[in-house]
């Protein structure tokens, strides 16, 4: 190391590897200007020039093939040429200023956050020798434009999320795009979907807000729900006609039997299904920012698992009488939601299918339900009257815990199972009768109620019934009905 900032890797073969305060030139670090690299150096090893806050840039000889990770980790390198059939580590080059890098044909693979965070790098050129890019190795880059090389195999999850990509080629031969791969993309306006591809994972373009225009391949055979989640520009899916799955319409997509709903555009205002659905699919209209109401017309007899779960700005429901299953955590989150009419035929409430939905204030549960889920409306802080069924059998776990303000309810006696905490922190309830069709009660079933008594239609606890089925409420009465 010399006087004015220089300092020269010299011998042969591996550089020893580091942490980056074990290194024997650390105290110097942040004052070293340039770098040599001896000619028979073969290896860079870890964190060999961590912070190296005044290093501009650097040239790789052409015998080195691998850099380890961390190597140039927050150094203040804009630009670095980098030798053919080089193994790229994890970390090497993260940090902001990164401008510059020539990665020449030879080079296979791009590891794991390889260029995580380089915010100047605007455009980078691949070689068709690439085969892997490695998990976030572009995350939070600043690239603009990409053309991936066409040998390209495999995009590992999170590779170029909240980058500033305004535009993509995916090529053919890419078979799977990975969890997170672009999301947060928010610049990213058109995503056209090669034939190779199969699956489309969870949040693979999440948040690109600004994307309008999504074509969906032949070969396209399973779209997580949440693929396209928060993509709030959105308004339409176009779908190859050669698809044997998934067919589009109206902007959406549909099984090719034209049954099933299975993902609405998530930028819409309002949805319009088409005569002979019969389902809406898991996810398939969740998280729809713009979505304020949801009408569900006659034919559709089942509603699936987060089928509309976050749909932030959805304040009502309307289902017609067709619908018999409402799935897990169908409406969860929906924090707007303030009216809700269930269908009268409807027989099963699932697990969290209403949790949350803080601004729900009553509901008219109706007498074709048998199961009201666990955590059915956990959480609705606002709610205050339930009409219940005449003819529910269970009540799950949690079904009503945290309804704050809920002050009356009717148990049938139909009921025969309580869930552990159904009724817990209801602290606006001071009265209710449990039926002696009630067998089953699990534990703390009303939990932190103060002001509650409860009145029990039996003399005596059933076997059935959990030794600690209440906690902190005001008193229990046997053999009363409260009248």
């Amino acid at each position: 190391i010399t006087r004015g900032g220089h300092m020269a890797i010299t011998g042969t073969g591996k550089m020893y590897d580091y942490n980056d305060s074990d290194r024997p030139w650390h105290n110097y670090a942040r004052f070293i200007k340039s770098v040599s690299v001896a000619d028979g150096i073969t290896s860079i090893g870890k964190h060999a020039f961590y912070d190296f806050a005044q290093l501009p840039s650097v040239t790789i000889p052409d015998g080195v093939t691998h850099i380890g990770a961390e190597a140039f980790r927050y150094s203040a390198i804009e630009n670095v040429v980098l030798p053919a059939n080089l193994e790229i580590g994890e970390n090497v080059f993260e940090g902001y200023d990164l401008k510059n890098v020539a990665i020449p044909d030879g080079i296979t693979e791009i590891g794991t956050k390889a260029f995580y965070n380089c915010q100047y790098l605007e455009s980078i050129s691949l070689p068709d020798s690439l085969i892997k890019i490695g998990q976030g190795a572009f995350c939070k880059s600043g690239l603009k434009s990409l053309n991936l090389p066409s040998n390209l195999q495999t995009i590992k999850y999170d590779a170029f999320s909240e980058s500033d990509l305004t535009t993509l080629i995916i090529p053919e031969g890419i078979t799977s795009i990975a969890v997170d791969t672009f999301s947060g993309c928010t610049s990213l306006t058109v995503v056209s979907i090669p034939s190779s591809v199969t699956t489309i994972n969870d949040r693979a373009f999440s948040g690109c807000s600004r994307l309008t225009d999504v074509r969906i391949s032949d070969g396209v055979s399973e779209i997580s729900y949440d693929a396209f989640s928060y993509c709030t520009s959105l308004t339409k899916f176009s779908v190859s006609k050669n698809n044997a799955l998934y067919m589009a319409s109206g902007g959406d997509i549909y099984t090719r039997d034209g049954k099933t709903l299975v993902m609405c555009a998530p930028g819409k205002t309002e949805m319009s299904i088409p005569k002979g659905v019969t389902a809406i699919g898991e996810g398939a209209c969740a998280d729809m920012q713009n979505l304020t109401k949801a009408t569900i017309p006659d034919g559709i007899t089942a509603i699936g698992d987060y089928a509309f779960t976050r749909c932030f700005a959805l304040t009502s429901i309307d289902m017609s009488d067709s619908v018999k299953t409402v799935g897990d955590d169908a409406f969860a989150g929906c924090y707007a939601l303030e009216s809700v009419k269930l269908s009268n035929n409807l027989t099963h409430i699932g697990v969290q299918a209403f949790s949350g939905c803080n601004k729900l204030t009553d509901i008219t549960i109706p007498d074709s339900v048998t199961v009201i889920g666990g955590g059915a409306f956990l959480n609705c802080t606002k709610l205050s009257q339930v009409k219940m069924s005449k003819n529910v059998v269970e009540i799950g776990y949690a079904a009503f815990a945290g309804c704050y303000k809920l002050s009356e309810i009717t148990l049938p006696a139909t009921l025969t199972t309580i869930g552990r905490q159904a009724f817990a922190a209801c602290f606006e309830l001071k009265q209710i009768t449990v039926p002696s069709s009630v067998t089953s009660m699990d534990w703390h079933a009303f939990e932190t109620c103060q002001n509650l008594t409860i009145h029990c239609e039996v003399a005596e606890k059933p076997d059935g019934w959990d030794s600690n089925w209440y906690h902190d409420c005001k008193s229990v009465v046997w053999g009363s009905t409260g009248e």
